[in-house]
Formats: structure tokens, sequence, C-alpha cells
């Protein structure tokens, strides 16, 4: 597969529901960054509606956002460069996630 350098963003889909945008320079930093162990841990941990983000089984696709994706994305991003929290990478749920991801 070619990497292609991204301007945009690239999302996550967990069994074909879009979790989260992430900003990426390429598809292969975006799936090295989501095959880090603490990564996946998160999205089992993390819940929507007290249901996991990721059962550990479901296929994982990461894809290229739309318009609307890529406006969360850009916010959350602007969001970070104003508070001083930015480090380069962003990333921002495209679903509810409950409070307490315990």
């Amino acid at each position: 597969m070619k990497t292609k350098k991204r301007t945009g963003g690239l999302v996550l889909e967990v069994a074909h529901r879009a979790i989260v945008a992430i900003s990426a320079s390429s598809t292969k930093r975006a799936q090295a960054i989501v095959s880090q162990p603490w990564f996946l841990e998160e999205l089992v941990r993390y819940r929507s509606q007290g249901t996991p983000l990721w059962d550990g089984v479901a296929e994982v696709v990461i894809r290229e956002t739309n318009c609307d994706e890529l406006a969360e994305l850009k916010v959350a991003r602007f969001r970070e460069e104003k508070s001083g929290e930015y480090d380069g990478v962003v990333f921002t749920f495209l679903i509810p996630v409950d409070s307490d991801p315990s």
C-alpha cells in the first residue's frame, strides 16, 4: 500500500462506525498511532452509551475524513493550539463518549 502525504485528517472506524478523527501526516503514521497498545486499550476502556468503543475483535479501518469530520478535527486542533496543548497530533471523538471511562 502506498502512503500518501496528507494535509487533512483520517478517521478510525470500528464496525463501519466513525469513532475518532486523527490528524496525521500519512495513513502509515495514523496506522502506527492506532496500533499502539495504549490506544487500543483506550478504545476498549472508553464507552459510548455504556458500550465499549471497540470490543477488541471488530474490524478497525482507517479512511480519509469527510468535510464534516475534517471541520471537527480543525476545531479540536485550534483548541489545542490555543491552550498550548498541541503536540503535533490531534484526536477528536466523532461519537458521544461517556464521561467516566472506567
